[in-house]
């Protein structure tokens, strides 16, 4: 995964600039479990969309790194009934999208909550600096884990992501 790296899209809106330079430049040094999913980690890898947030996943520790760069106070459990994080904090960021931090977030299956983690993480650089995204194929499999509407909406937008790669 550290040989590859991907070209941010070069028709980025300037307010999502303006959230992803704000999460580069205050992203944890030594940290690697953060990931941006959900409709900007698509806009990213090229999915025609137009995120209306940026997500954040990563450890407790890690997201509890990024709000004190942040200079914000964690918030507690929150969330969907499918999922939930022990830490989650919806940040307004000044002419850019929100962010939303989700800290050991686990998923609703079968009855029992299991802990959300991606297997795979790849660099997305742009003028903005450097943020991190799952793979195009795992993005997927990340939006029909989640099975809401607009979670499944994106699937064929990721997949025509995928055809143009092939």
């Amino acid at each position: 995964m550290d040989d590859f790296n991907i070209a941010a899209p070069d028709n980025l809106s300037d307010s999502i600039k303006t959230s992803l330079r704000a999460i580069a430049s205050r992203a944890p040094g030594p940290s690697h479990d953060w990931v941006l999913i959900g409709s900007m980690a698509a806009r990213l890898v090229g999915a025609d969309i137009e995120p209306e947030d940026v997500d954040i996943v990563a450890s407790r520790f890690t997201i509890q790194a990024f709000l004190d760069a942040f200079g914000l106070a964690a918030g507690q459990r929150a969330g969907h009934p499918q999922f939930r994080s022990v830490i989650f904090k919806r940040a307004n960021i000044k002419d850019g999208l929100p962010i939303e931090f989700m800290g050991d977030m686990t998923l609703m299956r079968e009855n029992a909550r299991t802990p959300f983690q991606t297997k795979t993480r790849f660099p997305v650089t742009g003028d903005f600096g450097t943020v991190f995204v799952p793979s195009v194929e795992e993005q997927i499999s990340i939006l029909r884990r989640f099975g809401r509407g607009k979670d499944l909406a994106r699937v064929p937008l990721l997949q025509a992501v995928l055809d143009q790669q092939s």
